[in-house]
């Protein structure tokens, strides 16, 4: 019984189940149905409506997935488009349908349909008259939401003055809606209209909705417009963005709500590099190798950086920590002398309020300590900032009633001469006022930017605040241009020392990018040193350097780059033998290394670890490696060097064709084929017959199968060029071995060759 038989006997059955098997084969029965008989069609949409009106929700929902493989099974050839359009009054039922999968199995339906089918205008039109029609006041909140995500889906089909016109009245009914459900939803679907609306339109139509939706009552429909912000950001001009979007932006970073906070600040960092001006760009594009031992401008050298060596020891933490706990003592006592001018004001002596006991000196050497230890606990807050918008901390009181933390203060003004250097330090540090002076991204949010990697910051927050702001470190980076590095540099040694390997990793992949950003000079004299430190790190973080060095050191100055050298070739191995993608990564980076060092110096390197990596236990890394040998190979060609030409190809023969492992033999035909494979910058005919030919023909006698097959078909290709042929030096031994391949005993091997099996 064929699939079409079967779905027109259960299909009205009264066993749900047997109704749901026959929805599910509505697709494989459409192929048995031919469009030049009517009736059939007709019969079989009929089945279509019949399922689709089906009170159960089971069988709607596969129903709703099998009707775009119906149509576009259906649409080739036919000439009933009237009876195939009927189907789509399916598509249109559906988006009203009781249940919700119901609904969105519909819209990757319809989705399918207008990006595969004929039918793209007809569907769209129809999309947009029923989300009009789904949208009025009387509709149920959820069909209305799902409408509004229908048209979040279908916008990328939709002119942006189309979409203007048609929707602009809904927009707002939409922002105004009493269910926080719908208000949320096009709060989501801002992230696809604004980019087909366009500057003009979303600065008319959708900003001052969007910012009225920044300040919902709803936290879930506030926090939908921090994971969006960025996208609106990138619409709108660059007033509203400096202005509007950044004081609603700095409200949502404060809110009310922890995960609205958490929404915020992992959409910081994008919203930030929404501020990115191409012009500026242009102006501060890097410095060549050849400049960079100019400095174009000095760089502030008192930030704490890396050691020479750059290695980040955990010894250093004990140093670390003394310096931390002056720069607490210098920030506290500054908070007490703004406190105390400010006491005219306002003082807690004006008003009732329990005796402060009076403390002797064993008492406040016993507060200072405590406060010490908890300083140690915690890093000191990046550049000695206090965040202007952290709530404060509730007040603490102790047994006796009074307030410690005041006492607190006032014990540290007493003491304060005890850390009157730590205190001219602190405000001797110029970071604060590059972070203000600079004019790229508004200082506020850059500030709190800075602020992701604090302690108090991350506990009030989330936890993984560090990585989200190392994600987006290099947007930022770009934003701000090479002269505000000084701004990042201290947060990104910070980054750069986290516990976690997460975020360690993250750096090591996006270190290229920050060289690329920066030029020569400040990759030499600050990244470097992270550079190193990451290549002696685990193997996660280690294979996100690899995966990029070439790129990296073709940043660095030429005498620079020449002393990684000698140390690149340790790096092949990862600390984990099973790790084979670590290998394979190091493979894929043997090209861009060869060229950023002497054709001698590349030789003595990297040709030992092209051969090794060809023995690798992993597949593809040895065809990885066998691609980097033929490159190498032609790179030789190209530059007429015959002594380390011939050298090289003297060790893939003794390397692999010589081999007692077949799977190096292999290896070794698949290396010949790459050769005659290359389009361009390849070795002529001739050379490779006289130096791979006998080789290859011998392996043709090969005692395992498998190297007899792979062989047969180059030969097979080689024979049925006449081009090669006629270049070819061993044309009798290639035709005699040819005949030996026909009559072999494996009947693979006689098919490789274009022999009948």
């Amino acid at each position: 019984m064929s699939s079409l038989e079967r779905v027109t006997r259960t299909y009205a059955s009264d066993n749900m189940v047997e109704r749901e098997n026959s929805a599910k084969e509505l697709g494989e029965a459409s192929t048995s149905i031919n469009p030049a008989l009517s009736e059939d069609l007709k019969s079989f949409i009929e089945v279509i409506h019949t399922l689709a009106s089906d009170p159960e929700i089971y069988v709607r929902q596969v129903v709703a997935e099998q009707i775009a493989v119906v149509l576009e099974t259906l649409q080739l050839g036919t000439e009933h488009s009237d009876e195939l359009l009927t189907l789509l009054d399916v598509l249109i039922q559906f988006c009203s349908d009781s249940d919700q999968k119901v609904r969105h199995n519909n819209h990757n339906a319809i989705l399918s349909l207008i990006n595969g089918t004929k039918y793209k205008d007809d569907i769209t039109r129809l999309c947009c008259d029923t989300i009009k029609k789904l949208s009025t006041k009387d509709s149920p909140f959820q069909i209305k939401a799902d409408a509004i995500l229908l048209l979040s889906r279908i916008v990328p089909n939709i002119e942006g003055d189309v979409l203007m016109q048609e929707f602009s009245e809904l927009f707002h009914e939409f922002t105004h809606d009493t269910m926080h459900d719908v208000r949320r939803a096009f709060a989501y679907a801002c992230k696809e209209l604004c980019p087909v609306l366009g500057v003009d339109n979303t600065q008319k139509s959708v900003v001052g909705l969007f910012l009225h939706l920044c300040l919902d009552d709803f936290w879930s429909v506030r926090k939908a417009c921090c994971e969006v912000f960025d996208k609106v950001s990138g619409s709108c001009n660059s007033v509203t963005r400096e202005n509007d979007l950044t004081e609603h932006f700095l409200k949502l970073l404060s809110d009310n709500s922890r995960w609205v906070r958490k929404a915020a600040f992992e959409s910081l960092g994008p919203f930030l590099s929404t501020f990115y001006n191409p012009e500026e760009a242009l102006d501060d594009t890097p410095p060549s190798k050849t400049d960079s031992q100019v400095d174009p401008e000095p760089l502030n050298t008192d930030e704490t950086e890396l050691s020479e060596n750059s290695d980040i020891d955990i010894q250093s933490n004990e140093n670390a920590s003394e310096e931390c706990v002056d720069s607490q003592r210098a920030q506290v006592v500054t908070q007490a002398n703004r406190d105390d001018d400010s006491q005219n004001d306002f003082s807690h002596f004006n008003y009732w309020r329990l005796p402060v006991p009076n403390l002797g000196e064993s008492e406040l050497e016993e507060i200072l300590a405590v406060s010490l230890i908890k300083d140690e606990t915690f890093p000191r807050p990046l550049y000695g900032l206090e965040d202007p918008f952290e709530e404060r901390e509730e007040e603490v009181l102790d047994s006796s009633g009074f307030d410690q933390s005041w006492d607190f203060h006032k014990c540290l003004k007493q003491n304060e001469d005890n850390v009157d250097m730590s205190l001219e330090l602190s405000m001797d540090d110029p970071i604060p006022a590059l972070v203000y002076n600079q004019t790229r991204v508004p200082s506020r949010l850059l500030v709190e930017y800075l602020l992701m990697i604090d302690q108090k910051k991350i506990q009030h927050v989330d936890t993984d605040l560090p990585m989200k702001c190392a994600y987006s470190l290099p947007g930022v980076a770009i934003t701000l241009g090479r002269e505000n590095w000084p701004c990042l540099k201290s947060l990104y040694f910070n980054l750069a020392s986290e516990l976690q390997w997460k975020i360690r990793r993250c750096l090591a992949c996006s270190l290229h990018c920050l060289a690329q950003i920066y030029g020569p000079e400040i990759t030499a004299t600050d990244l470097v040193s992270v550079f190193d430190t990451f290549l002696k790190d685990i193997d996660e973080v280690k294979s996100g350097i690899i995966s990029h060095i070439g790129e990296f050191l073709e940043i660095l100055p030429s005498d620079m780059c020449l002393k990684y050298g000698p140390v690149l070739p340790s790096l092949k191995n990862p600390d984990n033998k099973n790790n084979w993608r670590y290998r394979l990564a190091f493979a894929e980076q043997l090209v861009s290394l060869v060229k950023q060092f002497p054709l001698e110096k590349s030789i003595e390197y990297f040709q030992p670890l092209m051969l090794d990596l060809g023995h690798d236990p992993v597949s593809e890394v040895r065809d990885t490696a066998s691609k980097i040998l033929v490159f190498m190979l032609n790179f030789l060609y190209k530059e007429d060097n015959g002594e380390y030409f011939d050298r090289l190809v003297e060790q893939i023969i003794s390397e692999f064709a010589h081999q007692g492992k077949w799977l190096y033999r292999l290896q070794f035909v698949k290396i010949c084929q790459l050769c005659l494979e290359e389009e361009s910058n390849k070795i002529s005919i001739e050379v490779f017959s006289e130096k791979f030919m006998r080789d290859l023909l011998t392996l043709a006698k090969d005692k395992v199968p498998n190297v007899r097959l792979v062989t047969g078909h180059l030969l097979y290709k080689i024979s049925a060029s006449q081009d090669w042929v006629a270049e070819i030096e061993h044309t009798t031994g290639l035709a005699r071995t040819m005949e030996l391949l026909k009559e072999d005993n494996d009947q693979d091997v006689r098919g490789s060759v274009g022999e009948e099996r």
